[in-house]
């Protein structure tokens, strides 16, 4: 039984060292090197902020860097929350308020921004500026030794629809208890290629960053730009094999009206699942038509599926 996500992440690494885990365009990252650059990551954050399950911010680009930064915190026994980074200022300044970070991890892209943020100038890091530390075996063993199912991951914000935004906090039990049971019910293997639609801080990607390490899947981040002409992301998808996908029923939806499904082979998809909104019977039939082999799951919203 796993009590933490990071036994997924050890596991892995520890059984397909070198098998691809993230494409980001021309970046591809291995079990083996996530698991290297999370140590060290974790490692260096561990001597800055401590062990103390503290909230790390990430303002960055939908990257594999970003996914990397993720671990890394985890590893160090903090919180990862990650933010749109192209939210208005007071949108972000309102959720550093009351998230209070430790630190903030930002893209290079954002320095301007940051000069907006009300928050100490010696808390914000750009990524690239991370030390190349050795990795401190020691101290990633005692986080994880410590560490019980019911300890916080990650922090989700909400959309403010009430006027403000708050942070959900969510634990590394309800990630499992997650991920265990899509696993099950999908049969997802280390054979799976998934591609990612959404973004970062929008939790419809946590079985995305979860189920992949779970199973030693593969994960594609789809360039964002794409997805203003959907036959190119079908083309994607056809182009590398991906097998599955859990997106929101309106990236669906786009598909099927502009009739891009008619237009690009992508029969190697074999697992759609959606969440987050309706999906409208006369859209999936269209997706039933054109892919009928494929096994199709709505997870409806997701704080009925524990992670958000």
């Amino acid at each position: 039984m796993y009590n933490s996500v990071l036994q997924y992440l050890k596991k892995s690494a520890k059984d397909y060292p070198t098998k691809v885990a993230i494409v980001d365009g021309d970046q591809e990252i291995s079990y083996g090197k996530l698991y290297e650059k999370a140590g060290k990551i974790g490692t260096y954050l561990s001597g800055r902020v401590g062990n103390e399950k503290r909230p790390v911010v990430v303002l960055m680009e939908k990257c594999a860097d970003a996914i990397v930064s993720f671990w890394g915190i985890l590893k160090s026994g903090n919180i990862y929350v990650p933010l749109d980074a192209y939210a208005p200022v007071s949108r972000i300044n309102t959720i550093l308020s009351f998230v209070e970070p430790a630190l903030v991890i930002v893209d290079e892209l954002y320095q301007e921004k940051t000069e907006e943020l009300n928050i100490e100038k010696d808390k914000i890091l750009f990524y690239k500026d991370f030390p190349d530390c050795d990795i401190c075996e020691e101290t990633l063993k005692k986080v994880e030794r410590n560490m019980i199912d019911t300890d916080p991951a990650y922090i989700i914000c909400t959309s403010g629809s009430t006027g403000v935004p708050k942070g959900v906090v969510i634990s590394h039990r309800a990630i499992i208890d997650f991920t265990e049971e899509a696993s099950e019910v999908m049969e997802f293997s280390e054979k799976e290629i998934f591609a990612n639609q959404a973004p970062f801080y929008f939790d419809a990607s946590v079985p995305d960053l979860y189920c992949t390490v779970r199973n030693a899947a593969t994960l594609h981040i789809i360039p964002q730009a794409m997805y203003s002409f959907p036959i190119r992301v079908l083309e994607y998808i056809r182009d590398h094999k991906v097998n599955a996908i859990y997106w929101v029923p309106s990236a669906l939806i786009v598909a099927a009206n502009l009739r891009a499904l008619g237009e690009v082979d992508i029969s190697c998809l074999k697992k759609v699942m959606f969440c987050g909104e309706v999906m409208p019977t006369k859209q999936y039939n269209m997706w039933k038509k054109h892919l009928p082999d494929a096994k199709y799951v709505n997870y409806y919203g997701p704080s009925e599926t524990t992670y958000a």
